[in-house]
């Protein structure tokens, strides 16, 4: 080009061709399904790039090739990357034109060859509904748009946004919490009570759990009765011996008051070792007449503030000397204690997790109605929606039937980010592909996926 401004980024794209490495171009070859993994900024986008080049000068038409995205922006930065290239091929000389293309392992053999490149461009600006390059919920609410009967949607539904979403969602906690306080739902008790300690406030934890309302749904379904969870629980946390909690805190409560008042007067005249008063704390544990309370002065007791049992001897040699029998009897008493205790505790976090669980249902139930009620869907709901299209409904083989007819070639950027019911839509369009049915095919069906 004869302006300074053309040659800078004709040599731009001279350079970036050049700079590619064997590996990038194996990778980028259409002949082949291929799986990169490789670290951020190592040139994965621009490998995505040459493949669909590549693709395109094999011959293969822009709407057979699906390239799925994780970003909205991920998506625009490859379509502008892709349109550089091939509008940088307009203004190269022959001779510019054909080094780019023996570069990316695509040599023109003809001058037939090189005018086919330059019109890709126009090729790529042309195709109706633009190239394929979107995210997997672009891609999803599309194929829903596509086949809304075989769905079970009205043709013509509305997806929230982020911002929608999130309004929404809140309604949906405000009315299932009303609800729950309503019907008098334990769920409010443990969760308010510091049963569950792993986020600062009830609030956080549902900001951590409300996004995932859809996949929730579908992996604790309706008909899963509390019993069956409640007994997976136990059983992974190893307290199966223990059908409920209020066993575990009868067996705590069970402690021989007559003992624990005979030590607290025995040890009424021992110093305290460790800043225990030990007279005085055994008087508490004999006077305590519930279970949260004893529980309260037992864990203060024989535990540290991490959790743990205490590392610090109870007792001072001197008392060990002088009250041996006492020692002994509270020393085989406190392992009884810690073992229920620990038991105690974890069985508090099974009952909390099913209150949780609980309040969920509720949330999602809310948030269904909600939603079915004002016609709208969300991402999640795309994602799900279109997974049991593919997979589950009467119509998924025909729906898969007419989108084989589409697809040569599916493309996956940051596979690391992709969820395992978006691999299931991936991998039903492309078991679909390669089981060898649909129209016939000039060269194999490939899938590309790259990812860190």
């Amino acid at each position: 080009m004869p302006n300074g401004r053309g040659v800078v980024r004709r040599d731009k794209a001279m350079t970036r061709i050049a700079a590619r490495t064997t590996e990038q171009v194996k990778s980028a070859d259409p002949g082949h399904s291929v799986w990169v993994m490789a670290n951020a900024g190592s040139g994965k986008t621009q490998v995505l790039v040459d493949r669909v080049v590549r693709l395109l000068l094999a011959g293969f038409a822009p709407e057979t090739i699906l390239c799925l995205t994780f970003t909205k922006a991920a998506a625009a930065e490859m379509s502008l990357r892709l349109f550089n290239l091939l509008a940088s091929w307009i203004g190269l000389d022959d001779d510019e034109l054909s080094r780019t293309l023996t570069a990316l392992d695509a040599p023109a053999t003809k001058s037939s060859d090189l005018a086919q490149a330059r019109r890709l461009f126009a090729v790529a600006i042309e195709t109706p509904g633009g190239l394929k390059i979107q995210t997997i919920h672009a891609f999803c609410e599309k194929l829903l748009q596509l086949f809304p009967v075989e769905s079970g949607l009205a043709p013509g539904f509305a997806v929230m946004d982020d911002t929608g979403r999130t309004a929404l969602l809140q309604e949906a906690l405000t009315t299932a919490l009303n609800g729950a306080a309503r019907d008098g739902d334990t769920a409010m008790l443990l969760l308010d009570d510091g049963a569950i300690t792993s986020a600062d406030s009830f609030e956080d934890l549902a900001k951590l759990l409300l996004p995932a309302t859809a996949m929730f749904h579908h992996v604790l379904a309706a008909g899963l009765e509390d019993r069956t969870i409640e007994d997976a629980l136990r059983q992974a946390a190893g307290i199966t011996p223990f059908t409920a909690t209020a066993e575990i805190a009868a067996g705590i409560m069970a402690i021989d008051g007559a003992a624990y008042s005979a030590a607290a007067v025995d040890f009424a005249d021992v110093s305290p070792h460790y800043k225990r008063d030990l007279g005085l704390l055994f008087k508490q544990i004999a006077d305590a007449d519930d279970v949260t309370q004893l529980t309260k002065i037992l864990t203060g007791l024989l535990f540290t503030d991490k959790g743990e049992p205490g590392k610090q001897a109870l007792f001072s040699k001197a008392t060990l000397r002088d009250k041996a029998a006492t020692c002994a009897w509270f020393d085989t008493e406190s392992q009884r204690l810690v073992a229920l205790l620990e038991t105690h505790a974890v069985s508090r976090k099974v009952d909390a997790t099913l209150a949780l669980i609980r309040l969920m249902r509720r949330v999602n139930a809310t948030f269904s109605a909600l939603k079915a009620g004002r016609g709208l869907y969300d991402f999640d709901d795309l994602i799900m929606r279109t997974r049991s299209l593919l997979q589950d409904s009467r119509a998924a083989q025909w729906v898969l039937y007419k989108l084989d007819g589409r697809l040569s070639h599916i493309l996956i950027d940051e596979a690391q980010d992709t969820s395992p019911a978006q691999w299931d839509i991936i991998k039903a369009l492309a078991d679909e592909f390669f089981a060898g049915e649909g129209r016939p095919q000039k060269a194999p069906r490939t899938t590309f996926v790259v990812g860190d």
